[in-house]
């Protein structure tokens, strides 16, 4: 999915109630690194927006959640665990994969 500032803005511009930013590895959040924080950011003006966090490693996924919480001012921190795509769910054992084991 397409879901940077630039979409969103546009979604916000044609009405829309609530936008969501890119999915964000938690390993990535973590590890700090600089793309991954880079999508973290939040322009007031998009608000309310959801930022979604996906993974398969409970502590990397709570210190990534915690990471959001402080540092950005998203309304909805979303745990994905819906995500079919082979990237996400089969190499990464995160999104869909997550409801093998709920």
């Amino acid at each position: 999915g397409v879901c940077n500032v630039a979409i969103r803005s546009v979604c916000k511009d044609q009405g829309a109630n609530l936008v969501y930013a890119e999915m964000v590895s938690d390993k990535g959040v973590v590890y700090n690194n600089k793309r991954t924080i880079k999508m973290l950011h939040v322009a007031d003006y998009e608000k309310p927006v959801a930022l979604q966090i996906f993974g398969s490693d409970k502590e990397t996924m709570v210190k990534a959640a915690m990471h959001v919480d402080k540092y950005s001012n998203c309304d909805i921190i979303d745990i994905n665990m819906g995500c079919p795509v082979h990237k996400v769910a089969i190499k990464a054992q995160a999104g869909s994969s997550l409801m093998k084991d709920p």
